[in-house]
């Protein structure tokens, strides 16, 4: 007898589940070095100070900051 579950399991696409396990994985080591957040203190400069951080000023920074280096790194693949 097969049962649901093995019907259900045959189903995953273990290749697409290992290359999220691996990018949540690569994610995280990154983060843990420090150079995001050193990135964005760099970029941000005195809006980093969590007491300036949600003023209107340091709201737009953010806004041009993260607008200019999405278009320049986009996550979307170009298909042509």
């Amino acid at each position: 007898l097969i049962t649901e579950s093995e019907t259900v399991l045959t189903e995953v696409d273990y290749g697409l589940l290992m290359l999220f396990i691996g990018q949540f994985l690569l994610i995280g080591s990154f983060d843990d070095t420090g150079v995001p957040q050193g990135f964005f203190a760099l970029t941000m400069g005195k809006c980093a100070e969590r007491e300036v951080m949600t003023s209107g000023g340091c709201v737009y920074w953010f806004v041009v900051i993260v607008t200019i280096l999405s278009n320049i790194a986009s996550n979307v693949p170009v298909c042509q």
